[in-house]
């Protein structure tokens, strides 16, 4: 049997820690309040990225981007307030007020 494409192979990676995160966060949220749970989660994941870069550079796969231009920067400030704080924070917050069953299912619409 031929493995997975390293695609195919961290697609199914990100689903399932998505899938995982929403019970664990839950568990989490009865020791410490939901504000500080999203920067914590946001901050593990930063640094779970800063570590997959730092080894693709290591191997010598750096991909090649464009360039941000300031045209970009409206949609990367709303991209970073919206996609970045508002949402995870929000998420908290709502958790926070649901069941863990009920709050993945909502995920998943």
């Amino acid at each position: 049997m031929r493995p997975l494409p390293q695609g195919i192979a961290q697609a199914l990676a990100a689903a399932a820690l998505f899938g995982i995160s929403t019970p664990l966060a839950k568990m989490l949220l009865g020791s410490m309040p939901p504000v500080l749970l999203a920067g914590v989660l946001y901050a593990g994941s930063g640094m779970g990225l800063l570590t997959w870069m730092a080894l693709g550079r290591v191997r010598n796969r750096v991909p090649v981007e464009a360039a941000l231009t300031r045209r970009d920067a409206p949609w990367l400030a709303g991209a970073v307030l919206f996609g970045g704080v508002l949402g995870p924070l929000l998420m908290m917050l709502g958790l926070a007020r649901t069941a863990a069953a009920t709050a993945a299912l909502l995920l998943n619409l």
